[in-house]
């Protein structure tokens, strides 16, 4: 029997929220604390995160004018101006606009909106009348306007001259606007072409995000347990180790990568979560495996007579601790090389059987033949791994066996 859509939609709202208690339950938590979406009440800033938000907090309150943060995708931008907006109420009037790929009307209209202007403009002109009065109202309000363009990589050209005229705004010459640029690092491609150098002249401050450390990505993972009410240990820390590596730092795969592994833990009963289950929901996730890492060579690691044995990793990969393995192979085939130039300097039937009485061993050679000239090596040194063999004297040795063979 075929359940109506509504029901079947009521079904699958009820599984879920028994699979969301049965996950904080297990885990003795107060909320889930990798949720993908940028949540204030979890914020964590590393030293790095905190100098970002420092420097762009501190060149809003001079009013530097045009600021860009730059970083890629999950790396924690919306994040950092969650934080930057959440400062005292009333000194400042936000604006956010998510998408500014828009047309131009539409793209004056949401910044109006976002300002809480209501009315709809129809024109440019009428926009810069009305945003030129609402700016100088601010400015005698003793507020700081700030305006920030998320996702500023996704601005057309056309777009990105508006906001330079925005920036250009000014009263007494004191700019009346605040503009924060976010987005990837692919907008720096846009602001090299030779039209945009007056915005790039307008730029006072570049600040660029980077993933995570390794220590890092532990910090972030405890400081989000904690806040969420975990008492225990929930990650061994090689299971961290491969979270940072698979998520390569950046906080929003490190999330989904906790969040996947928790929920599997929870279904399965399992906890503290190690590294194979972190490797499963990897695949569940189609997350690719993280990179083998070469480990550093230890002081003296390449002494003691040969290579040390492969180590296996995370996911079963050899990992050599010492690059003296190489060494020795290829000292090994140093040695063959050497063996078939020496092998091919003797004719066959050159190498004798020692007769009995003689100290010495006898070459026995047919009468009447002479070895012809040596073409395919020079009479010299040959040196393949630094090791000489003189090959006049192995002939002069040769000679003076055969001479004394012969009394």
């Amino acid at each position: 029997m075929m359940l109506p859509d509504r029901s079947r939609k009521s079904t699958t709202v009820l599984e879920a929220r028994l699979r969301y208690f049965m996950y904080l339950s297990f885990y003795n938590l107060l909320a889930k604390p990798f949720a993908i979406q940028p949540d204030p009440f979890f914020l964590w800033l590393g030293p790095k995160q905190a100098d970002a938000l420092s420097m762009l907090r501190h060149a809003l309150l001079e009013d530097r004018g045009l600021v860009l943060l730059t970083g890629d995708a999950g790396l924690g931008k919306t994040t950092l101006i969650q934080a930057l907006a959440g400062g005292p109420a009333g000194r400042e009037a936000w604006a956010v606009l998510g998408d500014p790929s828009l047309e131009r009307l539409d793209f004056y209209n949401a910044i109006a909106r976002g300002f809480g202007l209501d009315r709809e403009v129809v024109s440019k002109v009428q926009f810069l009348l009305q945003f030129n009065a609402f700016l100088q109202k601010a400015r005698d309000d003793g507020k700081r306007v700030v305006l920030v363009v998320d996702h500023c990589h996704r601005l057309s050209q056309e777009m990105l001259e508006e906001l330079h005229l925005l920036a250009n705004i000014e009263k007494d010459g004191a700019g009346l606007i605040n503009i924060l640029l976010a987005g990837r690092g692919e907008f720096l491609e846009t602001l090299s072409r030779p039209g945009n150098r007056a915005v790039r002249q307008r730029l006072t401050l570049k600040v660029e995000l980077v993933p995570l450390t390794r220590g890092e990505t532990g910090d972030y993972i405890r400081h989000r347990l904690q806040v969420a009410g975990a008492a225990e240990e929930i990650f061994t820390a090689k299971a961290v180790e491969v979270i940072h590596l698979a998520g390569r730092g950046n906080p929003r795969l490190i999330n989904m990568i906790c969040d996947e592994t928790m929920v599997v833990g929870a279904a399965a009963g399992n906890r503290p979560a190690g590294p194979e289950s972190v490797e499963e929901c990897l695949v569940r996730l189609d997350i690719p495996p993280p990179f083998r890492e070469e480990v550093p060579v230890s002081a003296g690691g390449d002494e003691g007579g040969g290579p040390k044995a492969a180590e296996k990793g995370t996911f079963g990969l050899p990992v050599f601790r010492s690059v003296g393995a190489w060494r020795w192979v290829m000292a090994g085939l140093g040695i063959v090389l050497i063996g078939v130039a020496g092998l091919s300097l003797l004719q066959p039937g050159d190498i004798g059987e020692t007769p009995p009485g003689k100290d010495l061993p006898v070459v026995q050679q047919s009468a009447g033949r002479e070895r012809p000239p040596d073409t395919t090596f020079p009479v010299g040194k040959l040196e393949p791994i630094g090791k000489a063999i003189e090959f006049d004297g192995v002939k002069k040795q040769r000679q003076t066996i055969l001479r004394r063979g012969g009394e």
